[in-house]
Parts: structure tokens; C-alpha cells; sequence
């Protein structure tokens, strides 16, 4: 049974006290690995509760039965009431890696070290690594073993800058995730805003935004099926 660990941001949207992770991503994700006979764990930047946005949602899922299985289930609630930062999860337990993305992941996601020493370990062992929306933001300064940036010449999916330019201004990140892979050499061809866009580059995959959330999910699963 493949383990695949979600790593959470820990900072607040900006602007909001609601939590800076996206829960659609989330539970997308997790809805689709879960179907597939995946462990599914969660890791968040600085540990311990996690509050969910679910607990924001009124009981309305908003037509998403995955959103509506995550909040309600009880493996989901406990594991989120005592999360690992990124320095206290074994990468050795896990043969992939998926950044959630949500405002917040723009802002601890970027410069922590300890994020990249897991999300390294992870690849480097062999794994997949995947990154949704403003989850990419915790690969822009992911180095290889040789030192140079794993996303260099790589096929990325991410935000449009017109995308992460339409968030209010309370909530506009230190440097767009957009200008962070043209200045670090990807490859950045994002579709229209809103519409789903995935890239698969070797063990590396990632998706725009929201909409692109299970097409990530089985784009990891097909790797690793094709890993055995």
C-alpha cells in the first residue's frame, strides 16, 4: 500500500483567521488517494492542531462529496488535531509527497529549510513529489543533490500571475510564484485562469489550482504504479 504524506501550511490566509490551506485541494486529493488503497497522512509546517476550514462550512460541502467525506471523518479530524512539522516526519515512510496549496502555503512554504530537506529526501529516495497551486511556491528553492534547482528546466503547472494578482490586496504573497519560476529557469505554461492544468516531468508533478487537484492526485498514482 503506497503512503503518501500532504504537507499543510500553518499560516493564516492573509487578511482572515481561516486557515491558509486549501481544503478543496485537501480533500480532492485525499478522496482520490484514499479510493486508490493509499495510506494518507498529514504533515503541517508548525506541527501540532490544525484547525480545518471545514469546521467553517455549515454542513454545506458545496456539491463536493469529497469536501463533505473529509470534514465528517474521524481519521481526518484526529490526525489533524495533532499534526508533525516537516522535521519530525521520516521520509523514509512515504513514497510521495503532495504540497497542498491555499494562500498561506505562498508565505511558509517557500524559505523553510526544513520543508526542502523533507521534500528532498522524499525525491531523492526515488519518491514522486507533487505540489498544487500556491503549494509550487514550497519547490522554488528545492535544490537537487547537485546543487542546482530541481525545478531548472523543468515542465511546471502553477498559478497565471493573473491569478495570483486577483487576490485582494491584504492577501498578495511576497513574490509571486510565477515570477519565483521564470527567474529560477521552469518552464511555465499555465492555462486560462480557473481552468485545470497539470505537468508530469519525470517523478515531479504539479497541477495550477483547485481545479486541477485530482488530475494531480492521479498523475501521482500513475507514477507510482508505474514505480510498482
Amino acid at each position: 500500500m503506497p503512503s503518501v504524506l500532504l504537507v499543510l501550511s500553518s499560516h493564516p490566509a492573509p487578511g482572515s483567521a481561516t486557515p491558509g490551506w486549501s481544503l478543496p485541494q485537501a480533500a480532492r486529493v485525499w478522496h482520490r488517494l484514499g479510493s486508490a488503497d493509499c495510506e494518507v497522512d498529514f504533515c503541517t509546517m508548525a506541527g501540532g492542531p490544525s484547525p480545518s476550514p471545514g469546521t467553517q462550512d455549515n454542513g454545506d460541502d458545496g456539491g463536493d462529496p469529497a469536501r463533505s467525506a473529509f470534514v465528517t471523518d474521524p481519521d481526518v479530524r484526529e490526525d489533524l488535531e495533532d499534526t508533525p512539522r516537516p522535521d519530525q516526519v521520516n521520509p523514509d515512510d512515504y513514497d510521495a509527497l503532495i504540497l497542498i496549496g491555499g494562500p498561506g502555503a505562498a508565505w511558509d512554504f517557500p524559505d523553510s529549510e526544513e520543508l526542502q530537506v523533507l521534500c528532498g529526501a522524499v525525491y531523492d529516495n526515488g519518491g514522486v513529489l507533487g505540489a498544487i497551486g500556491e503549494g509550487v511556491a514550497g519547490l522554488l528553492n528545492l535544490r537537487e543533490v547537485n546543487d542546482g534547482l530541481l525545478i531548472e528546466g523543468r515542465q511546471i503547472a502553477a498559478p497565471s500571475a493573473e491569478e495570483e494578482r486577483a487576490h485582494p490586496t491584504a492577501a498578495q504573497p511576497p513574490v509571486l510564484i510565477s515570477d519565483g519560476l521564470r527567474e529560477r529557469g521552469a518552464v511555465h505554461r499555465p492555462a486560462e485562469p480557473g481552468r485545470e492544468q497539470v505537468a508530469v516531468d519525470e517523478r515531479l508533478v504539479t497541477g495550477q489550482n483547485t481545479a486541477s487537484a485530482v488530475d494531480v492526485a492521479d498523475a501521482v498514482l500513475a507514477l507510482l504504479a508505474d514505480m510498482g
